[in-house]
């Protein structure tokens, strides 16, 4: 952030933060009626494929929470900087003699 003092973090808006994946439900409806050959290669493809997108949809529910904290931390870590160095400014503000000391 070239031209400015530090950083401006909007901490409301990391605590506010909270990912929601979308809401995926999947259904096993068709059951390869119609007599045809390739019927049970397809279905045994089409499960496969449910269960792998099951894990996916599982996966990705907790990255999105995993992101959400994420957020969290930062905020917390971020407020947790800011206070300790100003409390750290504050206290050798307040302590005669400690600005400019390791300067000499």
């Amino acid at each position: 952030m070239a031209g400015t003092d530090g950083l401006h973090g909007e901490t409301s808006q990391m605590r506010a933060f909270n990912a929601t994946p979308p809401n995926v439900s999947i259904t096993g409806q068709s059951q390869g009626q119609g007599g045809m050959v390739e019927a049970a290669a397809f279905l045994a493809a089409k499960s496969q494929a449910e269960a792998l997108l099951q894990k996916f949809v599982s996966d990705a529910r907790q990255g999105y929470a995993a992101y959400t904290a994420i957020a969290d931390g930062s905020a917390h870590d971020y407020l947790s900087g800011d206070n300790t160095g100003a409390a750290a400014v504050a206290g050798a503000a307040n302590t005669p003699g400690a600005i400019g000391k390791d300067l000499a």
